[in-house]
């Protein structure tokens, strides 16, 4: 029997691990990635971790659609990263990180399934309560965002790769930390 298909958004546990915030908060607006390509523009900002006394892991983030990667995890991943979009060079304390944008950005959520929150005052949708997507829209790439939410989140599907060719499972093998899969969807 198959493996059953589902999505997961891909945060990182800044609750435990260090993370990055820009040096100059006008430069956050050129953190906002969502699903276009933007590789030909991109100048990486001055960053800093906040909070120092956190773990260090192999992920880091500005905020919910930007996933980066040390240089030891990049190349441990860089298959899965290069196929989910572009690789954007981050440097940080004589280090290269890698900021990624993902542009594979697929319609597959199926609006008429998922359950919207509605604005108060607007009757308009203003976020997804409960997911559901078309099973058969998913794309070669594990690692993709729908563009309902392109700007704040990142999502993994599993179950349409045998397990040792998923990113998750790349992510486990390596031993890399700081990462975590949140199920937003199971195929039933």
């Amino acid at each position: 029997m198959p493996n059953p298909i589902r999505v997961f958004r891909i945060t990182t546990d800044v609750d435990r691990f260090q993370y990055f915030l820009t040096e100059n908060r006008k430069d956050e607006e050129l953190l906002v990635m969502d699903g276009t390509p933007g590789a030909e523009k991109w100048s990486p900002p001055p960053v800093f971790i906040y909070m120092p006394k956190h773990e260090p892991g192999d992920f880091f983030n500005f905020g919910g659609g930007i996933l980066i990667s040390s240089p030891m995890a990049t190349e441990a991943l860089r298959y899965h990263l290069q196929m989910a979009g572009e690789l954007l060079p981050l440097p940080y304390a004589g280090e290269t990180y890698t900021l990624l944008n993902v542009t594979e950005c697929i319609e597959c959520l199926d609006q008429e399934r998922t359950k919207w929150q509605i604005g108060r005052t607007t009757g308009k949708r203003v976020g997804i309560r409960r997911y559901s997507f078309y099973p058969d829209r998913f794309s070669e790439s594990d690692i993709f965002k729908i563009p309902h939410t392109s700007k704040a989140e990142i999502l993994y599907v599993e179950g349409l790769k045998d397990q040792e060719d998923s990113f998750r499972y790349a992510v486990e093998a390596a031993g890399l930390r700081g990462l975590r899969f949140d199920e937003v969807w199971s195929q039933s």
